[in-house]
Parts: structure tokens; C-alpha cells; sequence
């Protein structure tokens, strides 16, 4: 679907999802030497 790689975090990084079709989804997100984590969200349309 969709894949970003940041090669340096400071502070909180976004993701702009407004234009994803409406439903259900998952982000899983991978961060060098920590556990990666999964977190659902929800598009709504307008």
C-alpha cells in the first residue's frame, strides 16, 4: 500500500491518510533497534 522510510527521527513524525479510500487499516512501523509495533486506524470520507 504504502511504504516511507525516514532516515532520521526528531520528534513526531505524520502521516498525511486523507486521501486513502474510507475503511479500516493498519500501520505497522519498524524503528532500527527497537520492536516494531502495529497500530489500527480508521479513514473516514468526508
Amino acid at each position: 500500500m504504502a511504504h516511507r522510510e525516514v532516515p532520521d527521527v526528531q520528534g513526531t513524525i505524520e502521516f498525511q491518510v486523507g486521501h486513502y479510500p474510507s475503511g479500516t487499516y493498519i500501520a505497522h512501523v519498524e524503528v532500527a533497534g527497537k520492536q516494531a509495533e502495529s497500530r489500527c486506524f480508521v479513514v473516514m470520507g468526508n
